[in-house]
Order: structure tokens, then C-alpha cells, then sequence
């Protein structure tokens, strides 16, 4: 009787994945921000009281600076990698433990079947 062979590798994926891809987004965010960062030429001159007073009624854009648009780009983009792995966390978690204990249950039933040819009729008394 052939039995049908279940894989591992699909619960523990379902449980590892949302995971790996919330840790990959945090991490890309970081690297990505971190090397575009070391890009950007800040000025090197100590901004006065009044360039402050200036900045803040939102005139120009020195407060924040220019973003580039490969940050804004790839900063959604992550987020929305981040997001799909937070929403996917939990119904992978129960949807992989679930395949694992069927995975349990499967190979316990086989191990515990017996064909009626092998079976001892001597304990059916």
C-alpha cells in the first residue's frame, strides 16, 4: 500500500518565512538608508537662530533635506515587504503547525497499521 510521502519543507517554511521577511525588510531598510546616507553632502556651516526660525515655517527644504527618490522608492517598498510578513506571521504559524501535527499523525498511523495477514488472531479470544 503506498503511502503519500509529506514534505517538511512546507510547514517550516510557512512558519519561517513571514519571519525571515520581516527581519530581510528591517535590515534592507538599514543598509539602504545607511549607504544613501553616506552619499548626501550635508553643509559643513553651523546654522544660525535665524536660519532655524527660517526653516521651521517651512520655506524651503533644508530641514529635512531632498530625498532621493531611490529611498522613497525602496523605503516603500520595504514597508511593504515588513507589512506582508506581519500579516502573514500569524496564519503561517497555525496553518504550519497544523500541517506538522497532520505530518505527526500521518506517519503515526502508518507505523501503528497492521494488514489483517500479519495479524496475531491468537489475542482475539
Amino acid at each position: 500500500m503506498s503511502q503519500k510521502k509529506t514534505s517538511l519543507k512546507l510547514p517550516i517554511f510557512l512558519i519561517v518565512g513571514p519571519i525571515a521577511m520581516i527581519i530581510l525588510s528591517v535590515f534592507l531598510y538599514a543598509i539602504v538608508n545607511f549607504v544613501v546616507g553616506s552619499f548626501t553632502s550635508e553643509s559643513t556651516v553651523a546654522p544660525s537662530i535665524s536660519d532655524g526660525a527660517s526653516i521651521s515655517q517651512g520655506d524651503n527644504a533644508e530641514l529635512y533635506g531632498s530625498t532621493p527618490i531611490f529611498v522613497t522608492i525602496s523605503n516603500v517598498l520595504l514597508f511593504l515587504l515588513g507589512a506582508l510578513g506581519m500579516l502573514a506571521f500569524v496564519p503561517g504559524l497555525v496553518a504550519g503547525i497544523i500541517l506538522l501535527n497532520r505530518r505527526k499523525a500521518n506517519r503515526d498511523a502508518a507505523s501503528s497499521h497492521v494488514s489483517s495477514s500479519e495479524r496475531n488472531w491468537e489475542d482475539v479470544q
